[in-house]
């Protein structure tokens, strides 16, 4: 027999907003919600007809569950866990942005290159070409080179 789970129940939205108020989730938390959760499944077995607001009556609001669990332990490991998935959290931020500025960088560097290497060509085959014995020579005929077509690496690579 398969049991279809039927959303919006009101007791799901009940606990829904009794997690949001949670400022961390842990196992404890997870444990705790789930142990009213099944008192709250129970009581609404009894009940069909029932809203959000008949289960904030019988049980209270959401904001009291998240009380009574913050009352009935010790604060102090709670507090540590907070603090340190805040730092956690910060530095997630700060890697993305490092991460993020090193790969806009790096591209921002590849296209300055690849348009320099494509400004060196525009500019060779703008201002040089090619007579029929192979050597570049000077387009407007002022100046012919001794040099064969062969050796333009060595002219695009000396800096």
């Amino acid at each position: 027999m398969v049991f279809y789970k039927v959303k919006n129940n009101p007791y799901d939205e009940y606990i829904r907003m009794s997690e949001a108020l949670f400022p961390i989730m842990g196992r404890q938390e997870k444990a705790f919600i789930e142990y009213k959760k099944k008192c709250i499944i129970d009581w609404f077995q009894s009940y069909r007809d029932v809203c959000i607001d008949d289960i904030v009556a019988v049980f209270g609001e959401p904001n009291r569950i998240v009380r009574e669990y913050f009352e009935s332990i010790c604060i102090e490991p709670v507090l540590r866990r907070i603090a340190v998935n805040r730092i956690i959290r910060s530095l997630v931020f700060v890697l993305t942005i490092v991460i993020s500025v090193i790969v806009i960088s790096v591209e921002l560097e590849r296209m300055v290159v690849s348009n320099a290497t494509s400004n060196v060509n525009n500019i060779l085959t703008n201002v040089y070409e090619v007579d029929d014995s192979g050597n570049l020579k000077w387009k407007n005929d002022e100046f012919i080179f001794d040099m064969p077509i062969n050796d333009i690496d060595h002219i695009i690579t000396e800096d």
